[in-house]
């Protein structure tokens, strides 16, 4: 199978998106702390998963980094790095799954975003 760029796909919000091998839940909610495989964001208009981009970036607690670093860092094989779905609005990255959120965009309470592997 090939490993390219996948469409971009509009999250059902409220409701369940998939998205290659993930499903992503969409419902309004509250999170005591950010982890791994969920989040809650404000977005700024549509609220889209698709492939990373060129100039992708997100704050991790490090800092500021390009998608492009975070996935060399964590290993992602080149290969699989165009199928790891990234939460973006028409602001920029809110979310990638399995990293986690952008902390630009946390908020206690707002879109709760939840990744289940398939």
């Amino acid at each position: 199978p090939g490993n390219g760029p996948m469409d971009a796909v509009f999250l059902n919000c409220p409701g369940v998106t998939q998205y290659g091998e993930v499903l992503i839940r969409c419902e309004y909610g509250t999170m005591d702390k950010p982890a791994y495989d969920q989040l809650v964001i404000k977005p700024h208009g549509n609220l889209v998963v698709r492939s990373r981009l060129a100039g992708d970036e997100m704050r991790l607690k490090g800092g500021r980094r390009s998608l492009k670093r975070i996935f060399i860092d964590r290993k992602i094989p080149a290969s699989q790095r165009a199928v790891v779905p990234v939460l973006a609005d028409d602001t920029g990255v809110v979310g990638v799954y399995g990293i986690g959120a952008n902390l630009d965009r946390v908020v206690s309470e707002g879109v709760l975003i939840k990744f289940e592997k398939k």
